[in-house]
């Protein structure tokens, strides 16, 4: 496993994305990472979760803004942000 792979399952995120569906969680992620922002699918405690998703992404908060502006840009469903 090289450095980039370590430091990819190594991000602590401050923040989780939620959403209501498991694709829209890959859309998400596949789209944080083309845009070069670090996120982790995680599977949030269970009172935090949305509908029948049981996934989520983990995120740096600082970046916040940064994210949901990609997100409404490219319809992706994120329910919510909450501080982790």
């Amino acid at each position: 496993m090289n450095q980039a792979e370590v430091n990819k399952w190594s991000f602590v995120g401050n923040g989780l994305a939620m959403f209501n569906s498991p694709s829209q969680v890959v859309k998400a992620y596949i789209l944080l990472q083309a845009a070069g922002i670090d996120a982790k699918v995680v599977t949030p405690d269970p009172k935090l979760r949305q509908g029948y998703c049981v996934l989520g992404l983990e995120i740096d908060l600082t970046r916040r803004q940064e994210i949901e502006g990609l997100f409404a840009r490219q319809e992706v469903d994120c329910s919510r942000i909450v501080t982790k």
